[in-house]
């Protein structure tokens, strides 16, 4: 698999701005290219739980 057409998906679920900024601008300055979403809460968990299964997220911040 070429380099070109790897990325990761990653999902940030915080309250806090400043680690939502944070972990945005690790991802973009990762030598990988990331897809960065994100979520201020956890909301409903069925909502939450599907959301995760539909994206098939890289990796979750909580």
């Amino acid at each position: 698999m070429s380099d070109d057409f790897f990325s990761l998906k990653m999902l940030i679920i915080s309250e806090a701005a400043a680690e939502r900024e944070l972990l945005r601008q690790a991802a973009a300055q990762a030598s990988t290219p990331i897809e960065v979403s994100e979520l201020e809460t956890l909301g409903d968990p069925v909502t939450t739980r599907e959301l995760l299964a539909r994206n098939g997220y890289d990796v979750v911040f909580f």
